[in-house]
């Protein structure tokens, strides 16, 4: 009997890899994209909100009368013949001190009572060759307006190159001060000390910055040293009420 032999049917190729080529590229890139695309509306939402919390931080606080940005804490237009800055600065570029004085300063004497000969000499010396610094220094004080002519935008450390000089400024107001409360005239040493008291406020009322409030502080300690190294001897005449309310708003205005 014959045998019947069935042929089977012919298996076709696939015509596409399998799997898909670049199946999980795909994929990955488009979930890649989404979280790029969701990270990046995040940040705008953030920012918005940053910026509006900003906005009403720096509203609330022009409420109360505080600065806040830069250009709040600039300084009015000071009239010329108002600005003490004017006379200060005047001051610094007449000041004067001779190399024997500069070293003087960086001896164990320098400030020390009672005053040597020797220092006697050279603080008289200072004191003739600035008499018309301390005495526009002294005037200044009749002015109630300080403007250094800088902005707080514009101000960096480079700025206050005045800054050492006003402290050696300051620094002459002491010596020739301790020279006139050594010759008896405590008058005079009151003057010098609400000089440099005034010099300090000056500071004060400059650009914002801590170099600025630093020096300041410096200066007013100068004052502060002076009434506690020569407060009990001050010799007290005929105008002893005067004096005694000088000296006592003095220490008000430097410690307070």
């Amino acid at each position: 009997m014959p045998t019947i032999t069935r042929e089977s049917p012919p298996v076709s190729e696939p015509s596409e890899p399998y799997p898909p080529r670049y199946w999980w590229l795909k994929r990955l890139t488009v979930a890649w994209l989404l979280f790029i695309g969701g990270m990046f509306g995040v940040r705008l939402w953030w920012g918005s909100d940053a910026d509006w919390q900003r906005a009403r931080l720096i509203s609330e606080a022009r409420a109360r009368g505080e600065p806040v940005l830069v250009a709040d804490f600039a300084s009015p237009e000071v009239p010329t013949a108002q600005n003490a800055a004017l006379d200060l600065k005047s001051a610094l570029s007449s000041l004067y001190w001779t190399q024997a004085q500069e070293d003087w300063e960086n001896t164990a004497d320098a400030g020390r009572l009672p005053l040597s000969a020797e220092t006697v000499t050279i603080l008289g010396e200072m004191e003739e060759a600035n008499r018309p610094v301390l005495l526009l220094v002294h005037q200044a004080q009749a002015k109630h307006s300080v403007d250094w002519g800088m902005s707080p935008a514009g101000y960096s450390s480079s700025s206050g190159s005045y800054l050492n000089a006003l402290r050696k400024l300051a620094n002459t107001e002491r010596y020739v001060g301790l020279l006139e409360h050594q010759q008896g005239n405590d008058t005079t040493w009151l003057e010098r000390l609400g000089d440099i008291h005034f010099v300090a406020s000056t500071m004060n009322r400059g650009p914002a910055s801590c170099i600025n409030r630093l020096v300041a502080i410096g200066i007013d300690d100068l004052a502060c040293e002076g009434i506690e190294q020569t407060g009990a001897e001050l010799r007290i005449g005929p105008a002893a009420g005067e004096t005694r309310t000088a000296v006592q708003s003095l220490i008000v205005e430097a410690v307070g």
